[in-house]
């Protein structure tokens, strides 16, 4: 069951301050207070919208609640994200397999350029001018270009080390973390070979931001004999572990609380130690989130723990964020993925007839959209259009609205990631405000809840 909001008009003159005020109940925020939850503290988490998760959200067909329905984060990999593992046994969830839709598997259907390529086939088949020996299977393809093209022999052995990461340089001498991968790529390879590695690779080597750092290279020797990766996800959803999180927290003190429609407008302050919030109300209607326009609403923190994403930091009135320094990078150091693209977007609003699907209109999808995903499919799979059933029930979730403002992040060349997340976790020498979202998760972590949990984590040790 997840959490129920406090509604009421609580003034900072009707009770004491807040020990800690954490900003958003995503998963960044969650985890913050459930981590914090012992430590005989009062905190409050507010929250933007009425719904616990942020960018995780399951919801549900009519008719069909054993149907998990992910529309943002959905899977782990316990090897590689050990946090996440932990932290969602540490909470009593079941943890179940993910089953891919793409994978290792030799069957696994590749659609290139017109042509349906089987994965065992691609070597052979794929419709691209590609040089001889660049016809070999594209993971392994994707891993030579690293060790082929990096001077990375003095650093191979600690590359998980994140200093050591930020020294590797191409063959030029020019760091990966100050050129795009797009720029490495053109210096190294041919068009048809950087064409080849970016379409067959996909979401797989995260490819939908050539303009990010050449420092998101692959970094790990493919072994064409290893067992593919084991995914995992929750049997109860992916948005159930920050729920699961607030639900704890809430229940481990009186004194704790949760907020909803809470958008925090301005940090004032300090006076005598105390930090001054000032919110406006806002109201959810069937999943879409707006500011009410009443006055804003005081409260006060001692701490303040900003769990929000990046365009809601940017909207933010509170001098830490206006510093010259601090202001460039957060406009610059990463750049927003927009997952959904503008052409799906454009369809879902511009068509006023909605396909059915959930009670909640942010998640509407038009009968346009439905009809060329139809199309596509057929397309994929070379079948007559007519072959393809229609849908019952049809939902999507564009993540570039506010609060949001994008799907993920990508880190922007010319940044070194382990300053820039350590100088952005706490922005202010002078004030206890710290930055926790995922935002500034150094490496491939920023595009995971392993990297809020490696941030929050971190935050904890240095300044809780």
């Amino acid at each position: 069951m997840p959490p129920t909001f406090l509604d009421g008009q609580i003034t900072g003159a009707e009770r004491l301050c807040d020990d800690v005020a954490i900003i958003g109940a995503g998963i960044s925020g969650s985890y913050s207070a459930w981590r914090l939850r012992h430590r005989n503290l009062k905190i409050s988490l507010y929250e933007y919208s009425d719904r616990i998760g942020g960018r995780l959200y399951t919801t549900h067909f009519p008719g069909t609640p054993d149907i998990n329905l992910e529309l943002g984060g959905m899977r782990f990999i316990p090897e590689a994200h050990p946090k996440a593992n932990n932290v969602i046994k540490a909470l009593g969830l079941q943890i179940v397999d993910f089953p891919l839709g793409a994978s290792t598997r030799d069957d696994t259907l590749h659609y290139l350029r017109n042509r349906r390529v089987r994965n065992i086939d691609l070597p052979t088949h794929a419709p691209y001018d590609l040089p001889m020996h660049h016809r070999i299977n594209f993971k392994k393809l994707n891993s030579d270009v690293y060790f082929n093209y990096t001077l990375d022999s003095i650093y191979r052995q600690n590359t998980s080390d994140p200093y050591n990461f930020q020294l590797v340089e191409s063959l030029d001498g020019v760091p990966l973390y100050k050129q795009s991968k797009n720029a490495f790529n053109h210096k190294f390879l041919d068009h048809e070979t950087i064409n080849y590695l970016r379409d067959a690779s996909a979401f797989s080597f995260d490819y939908v931001v050539e303009s990010q750092a050449a420092l998101m290279l692959p970094t790990g020797r493919f072994d064409p004999t290893a067992p593919p990766s084991i995914v995992k996800t929750v049997a109860t959803g992916f948005q159930s572990i920050p729920v699961t999180m607030v639900n704890q927290f809430l229940a481990s003190s009186s004194s704790h609380a949760l907020h909803g429609n809470h958008h925090l407008r301005v940090i004032g302050g300090p006076k005598h130690g105390v930090y001054s919030l000032l919110f406006s109300r806002t109201v959810s209607t069937r999943g879409v989130t707006s500011d009410m326009g009443q006055s804003l609403l005081r409260r006060c923190a001692k701490k303040v723990i900003l769990a929000i994403p990046k365009v809601a930091l940017e909207r933010l009135q509170w001098a830490g964020l206006q510093a010259p320094e601090i202001s460039h990078l957060l406009k610059n150091a990463v750049n927003d993925v927009k997952a959904g693209n503008e052409v799906w977007k454009e369809m879902v609003s511009s068509s006023p007839a909605t396909f059915p699907g959930t009670d909640d209109d942010s998640l509407r999808m038009s009968n346009l959209a439905v009809d060329v995903a139809r199309k596509y499919y057929a397309q994929i799979l070379d079948i007559p259009e007519q072959y393809v059933p229609q849908p019952d029930y049809a939902v999507m979730r564009i993540w570039d609205d506010y609060p949001f403002g994008s799907s993920w992040y990508a880190w922007a060349p010319g940044f070194r990631q382990d300053l820039v997340a350590r100088r952005m976790l706490k922005p202010s020498d002078s004030d206890p405000i710290f930055i926790a979202s995922n935002t500034f998760s150094p490496g491939v972590d920023s595009g995971w809840i392993e990297g809020a949990f490696n941030t929050v984590d971190e935050m904890i040790y240095y300044y809780f």
